[in-house]
């Protein structure tokens, strides 16, 4: 029978996973609830991908006191949805697995358990409950199983017809949470690769490569993180950041590619790059687009005052501003232009270090000599 307070934490987790927007943090709460509500030491998650299960995510009481975090440990592998295993026979039927001790499975049954990971962490499964996560129009999204119940004793124990009811909810909760969580993912990917198209379109104008837009956004990000801020706000400054010249769309070939100096003319044209790419991110709904148009019009300005368009000065200019003419320039003095060959690293660092409180931001010149290992890594790995 369950109990009132049961209710109410079930129905509180159904508004609380329909809230999740990243999948990984997704099914990491529901493991972990899972274990909660059903009193036992693990959960374990499967999705569905054509016509196998992918195995996500494990939470063990036990096995972490044991081991650490799982999640460096027990890494995405793939089961048919077939007969043979538990997991995939319960997607394969849309059946709910209540197995009393998975060691005295009946020979008759065509899965059987496999007991690797308790031979190899010294573990020992007994109960499991496994059911598969079914959406509203009852296709299969995954198999959520819950392993070894416990009494108040935590003494192991079979999972009742009562914890058969809680998981079926549970699963039915999650399924919800997963497609609409995935299909957030999915949204938001097709934005990413959007606006990295867009990006790489404005630079094959001038004849630089998609190389170019990577660094960019990456040396950015390590950058942003580097400066105390959250992952999430640094994936934002990747994309955003790779935007930062896409007013050269509006730059007439025959400056874009010239391959010598440009005339003052020339050069007051090719300036206005960032206007152009101002005007063309302006007035958007999405932070993302907002905060590609700060970069867009930003990234020439300069910490003394002396940059373009606005002649800001110091913290005048916004924040990723600052970072994108650090990392912009890194990137310019390091690849090969057509008005130029690429510069050694050590040359690239004595200019950059020149610039400081001139050009640059003197805490983010610092934050950058800091990162300069992984920033090196990054140049090597998306080196032209």
């Amino acid at each position: 029978m369950i109990q009132a307070k049961q209710w109410e934490e079930l129905i509180h987790l159904g508004i609380d996973l329909s809230t999740y927007k990243t999948l990984k943090k997704l099914l990491k709460k529901i493991a972990l609830e899972s274990i909660k509500l059903m009193n036992c030491q693990g959960a374990s998650i499967y999705i569905k991908n054509g016509h196998q299960i992918d195995f996500m995510i494990t939470q063990n009481t036990v096995l972490e006191k044991k081991l650490g975090n799982l999640e460096d440990i027990f890494k995405i592998f793939s089961l048919p949805i077939s007969n043979e295993s538990i997991a995939g026979y319960a997607a394969l039927k849309k059946e709910t697995l209540n197995i009393p001790d998975v060691y005295q499975i009946k020979k008759d049954n065509p899965y059987r358990f496999f007991n690797n990971i308790d031979v190899i962490y010294q573990y020992k499964t007994e109960s499991m409950l496994t059911m598969p996560m079914l959406d509203t129009n009852q296709n299969l999204v995954g198999v959520l199983q819950f392993i070894n119940r416990q009494n108040d004793e935590n003494e192991i124990k079979s999972f009742s017809k009562g914890d058969e009811f809680i998981g079926k909810y549970l699963s039915s909760i999650s399924a919800i949470a997963i497609k609409n969580a995935s299909f957030d993912q999915l949204l938001k990917e097709s934005y990413h690769e959007t606006v990295y198209r867009l990006a790489v379109a404005s630079e094959f104008r001038d004849l630089e490569t998609s190389l170019h837009i990577q660094r960019i956004g990456e040396y950015s990000s390590l950058l942003w993180k580097k400066m105390g801020n959250s992952s999430e706000d640094a994936e934002i400054i990747k994309y955003a950041s790779q935007m930062h010249d896409i007013g050269k769309i509006g730059i007439p070939d025959r400056i874009l590619q010239k391959p010598g100096p440009l005339t003052a003319d020339e050069r007051k044209i090719m300036e206005n790059h960032t206007l152009i790419g101002g005007k063309i991110l302006e007035n958007s709904n999405s932070s993302l687009i907002h905060l590609s148009q700060s970069v867009a019009l930003s990234h020439h300005e300069k910490w003394d005052g002396t940059g373009y368009p606005n002649k800001l000065k110091g913290e005048e200019i916004p924040l990723i501003g600052r970072v994108v003419a650090l990392t912009d320039v890194f990137d310019a003095l390091s690849s090969k232009r057509v008005y130029k060959p690429a510069f050694g690293i050590d040359k690239v660092i004595s200019i950059i270090k020149e610039e400081r409180g001139k050009h640059f931001d003197p805490k983010i010149l610092n934050s950058f000599l800091d990162t300069l290992p992984q920033i090196l890594e990054i140049y090597e790995k998306y080196k032209e």
